[in-house]
């Protein structure tokens, strides 16, 4: 069924939420070029990344260490632990999903320069963007070769949905045709010409677009469907969602060493596909609360100390 067949789309919408949520809470503390703001800023995402990606690369390493590392393994490795594998390596052969991470890494270096460009573009010339990034997107969209999760056509194809996801929260703040996006007819309607497309075959290009549309009905609504969609399972499910995302290669490897199993109690098939499914989920859970949100949080207290043990020594 081409719903999930093209799954991958998701990441579309990830690179356009990214931009969307990152404006809505640095937008403003970064509008005057504090320094002080865009180096808790970078400190910041960097805790939000770096502690499940470390842990998902060190228990890589170990995995790999049971056979022979070659040069490019061992290279790979070393930009897996810094998240920069992309534009560096065409083809990951270490945690594949991680690319777009390494793909958002680049995004939140260019965030604040963007944000302070906004201000010098009129609104014609920021309409012309727009349309130009989308046209921009939609081409890339409907060449879904292999290689796009590797090399610059991986930046090609995250960074301008990163932006435009940027120029979608500014369209939202300004209000811009918020009468329209506000009802729930919007989305519904939204949702369903996105999964009619998918069902009949449409290009990712339109689809891609489509998704934008769907971002903008979901985050304006205001209609019955505001309250399911601020629901807890669903803010939740997005909390553990990164940890699920990059931790999900551990668990998948580990499934496909004791297929047999399945196999020799006639358990193939989606017996065994439900166990991968459980165990990716189970997995980025544990990893989610014993590694990423206590590791965050003891990173994020770092500079309140440093700044608390410089007060203490400078006081006379």
């Amino acid at each position: 069924m081409g719903i999930w067949t093209r799954g991958y789309l998701a990441v579309d919408l990830f690179f356009m939420l990214s931009g969307f949520v990152l404006s809505h809470v640095y937008g403003e503390r970064l509008h005057n070029r504090n320094w002080r703001e865009l180096r808790q800023f970078f400190w910041a995402r960097a805790c939000r990344l770096y502690p499940a990606g470390v842990f998902t690369t060190t228990i890589l390493l170990l995995v790999y260490a049971e056979t022979q590392l070659n040069a490019r393994t061992k290279t790979e490795l070393i930009a897996a632990f810094f998240q920069v594998q992309i534009p560096w390596f065409s083809e990951l052969h270490i945690n594949p999903p991680s690319w777009s991470v390494s793909a958002e890494v680049y995004a939140y270096l260019l965030f604040p320069f963007i944000l302070w460009c906004m201000p010098r573009l009129r609104r014609s010339g920021m309409i012309v963007l727009v349309l130009m990034l989308l046209a921009e997107i939609a081409f890339t969209a409907a060449d879904r070769r292999t290689g796009w999760e590797g090399g610059w056509r991986a930046l090609v194809r995250a960074l301008p949905e990163f932006v435009v996801g940027i120029f979608a929260y500014r369209a939202y703040r300004n209000a811009t045709f918020e009468r329209f996006w506000r009802h729930d007819i919007t989305l519904i309607s939204t949702l369903g010409a996105i999964i009619l497309a998918l069902m009949i075959g449409l290009p990712d290009g339109p689809i891609v677009i489509l998704l934008l549309a769907l971002l903008l009905s979901t985050v304006s609504n205001s209609g019955i469907l505001a309250a399911p969609i601020n629901a807890r399972p669903l803010r939740w499910m997005g909390d553990i969602s990164y940890s699920v995302y990059i931790f999900q290669i551990v668990p998948e490897v580990l499934a496909v060493r004791v297929s047999g199993v399945f196999v020799r109690h006639g358990l193939g098939g989606m017996w065994f596909e439900s166990f991968a499914i459980l165990l990716v989920l189970a997995s980025g859970i544990l990893v989610h609360r014993c590694v990423d949100v206590p590791i965050r949080h003891i990173l994020r207290a770092i500079p309140g100390m440093i700044a608390t043990k410089k007060a203490a020594t400078s006081a006379p």
